[in-house]
C-alpha cells in the first residue's frame, strides 16, 4: 500500500484510480472489519460499479438520488431523518456490529447522510469517503463534518465524524453533467480566494476550467484538485472542530445556505455551488470586475429578487455560525488564510443583498 498523498485532519487521502488505491487499502484491512456496507448514489453506481473492488461480506444500499442532469440540486431532498431511518434499518437488517465499515460512494448528499448514519449507528462505526462529484471531492467528503437538514434548515443536525480514508478518483468526473461540474467549481474558487493565490491565477488564466470544465485534461484536474484540497487540509489541521479559522470555509455560506434552502422549499432547487457563488458576492464588501467575471459562469439561472429577502433573513437567523442570535459571516482577509468575522444586522444584510442584485443585473 502506497503512502497517502496528503491528510485532511486525521484522514489519509489518495488520488488516483480506486481500482488500485482502494483495492490495496482494503486488502490491508482484512483483519480490521467484519462487514462492508456500501451507501451508493444510484447514478454513479450505475456507471462505475464494475470499477469498485469486491469485498466480503458486503451489503449495498442504493440511495434513489434524482438524476442531476434533469433535477440539479434535488438530491438535497434526501438529507432527512426519513432517509436516515431507512438507512439505519438496512444497517440493522445486515446485522452490522461496531467493527463494520461504511463506504459512501457518491456526491455530497451521500457522504453527508452516510457519514451521519455511520456516526450515530451503535455510537459510531468507521466510514470511507469515495466522492464522485467535484463538489464532494474538493469539499463535502473532507474534514469529517456530516449531517442532514431539519425543519427547513440546512445541516441543522450533524456531527464530526472523520473518515478513516478518502479516495479521490478524477475518472468519476467524466459522467458529471455540466451544471454539477460548475457546482463544485464554486467551492474550488472559494478555496482559491481563501488560501491559494496560484490556484486563483490558474483559474483566471484558463477560463475553460470554469466555462467548459469537461474539456480539461485529467492532469489539469489532478492539479486543480490537489491545490484546492490542500487549502481545506491546512485549515482542518489548524482547527478540526470549527473553533476559529475553520469558519473561513463558510465564506459565502451564510447567504448561500439560505438561498439553497429557499429554492428547495419552493420545489425548484438550485445547486449548492450556485447558491455559494451568489453568497460570496453578497458577503464580499467590494468584489472587483475580475471577481464578477470569474464567478459569472457559476451563478444560477433562476431569477433573484428583492422580494425574496424576508424569507432569506429568516433562514439566515438559523445559521450554525450565529452566536447569541446574531448573524455572522466569515470573509477572507487580505492575506492567505486570514479571517474576518463580521456581525450583520438585518439592515446591513439586506443592503448587501440589494447590492448583490444590482451587480448581477448589471452583468446580465
Amino acid at each position: 500500500m502506497t503512502s497517502p498523498d496528503l491528510s485532511v485532519g486525521s484522514s489519509p487521502l489518495w488520488f488516483g484510480s480506486v481500482e488500485q488505491t482502494l483495492k490495496a487499502w482494503l486488502q490491508a484491512q482484512t483483519e480490521r472489519y467484519t462487514h462492508y456496507f456500501w451507501v451508493a448514489d444510484a447514478n454513479p453506481y450505475g456507471h462505475w460499479q464494475r470499477t469498485l473492488p469486491a469485498v466480503h461480506p458486503s451489503t449495498t444500499y442504493v440511495l434513489p438520488v434524482p438524476d442531476s442532469a434533469h433535477m440539479p440540486g434535488a438530491a438535497e431532498r434526501l438529507k432527512t431523518l426519513t432517509t436516515c431511518q431507512h438507512l439505519w434499518s438496512a444497517m440493522l437488517d445486515a446485522t452490522l456490529d461496531r467493527r463494520a465499515l461504511v463506504l459512501a460512494f457518491g456526491g455530497g448528499v451521500v457522504g453527508d447522510v452516510g457519514g451521519f448514519c455511520a456516526a450515530t449507528y451503535k455510537r459510531g462505526v468507521d466510514i470511507v469517503q469515495l466522492p464522485t462529484t467535484l463538489l464532494a471531492m474538493t469539499d463535502a467528503a473532507l474534514g469529517g463534518k456530516v449531517g442532514i437538514d431539519f425543519g427547513g434548515v440546512k445541516n441543522a443536525l450533524g456531527a464530526f465524524h472523520s473518515p478513516v480514508a478518502v479516495f479521490i478518483d478524477p475518472t468519476f468526473l467524466s459522467s458529471l453533467p455540466l451544471r454539477e461540474w460548475r457546482s463544485g467549481l464554486a467551492e474550488v474558487v472559494k478555496h482559491a480566494y481563501i488560501g491559494a493565490p496560484a490556484l486563483l491565477e490558474r483559474l483566471r488564466q484558463n477560463p475553460h476550467l470554469l466555462q467548459a470544465p469537461h474539456t480539461a485534461s485529467g492532469d489539469e484536474w489532478i492539479a486543480v484538485l490537489r491545490s484546492s484540497v490542500a487549502v481545506k487540509a491546512y485549515i482542518v489541521e489548524q482547527d478540526p472542530y470549527e473553533g476559529g479559522l475553520r469558519a473561513l470555509l463558510n465564506f459565502g455560506h451564510t447567504f448561500g445556505h439560505a438561498l439553497e434552502a429557499y429554492f428547495l422549499s419552493l420545489g425548484t432547487p438550485i445547486t449548492h455551488g450556485e447558491a455559494i457563488a451568489v453568497g460570496m458576492l453578497c458577503e464580499w464588501e467590494a468584489p472587483t470586475p475580475s471577481d464578477l467575471e470569474l464567478l459569472g459562469p457559476l451563478l444560477p439561472l433562476l431569477p433573484l429578487s428583492a422580494e425574496m429577502w424576508p424569507h432569506l433573513w429568516l433562514l439566515m437567523q438559523q445559521d450554525k455560525k450565529n452566536v447569541g442570535g446574531q448573524v455572522r459571516i466569515a470573509v477572507p482577509g487580505e492575506e492567505p488564510f486570514s479571517l474576518r468575522s463580521l456581525l450583520l444586522t438585518e439592515e446591513e444584510a439586506r443592503r448587501r443583498w440589494v447590492r448583490c442584485l444590482r451587480w448581477l443585473h448589471a452583468a446580465q
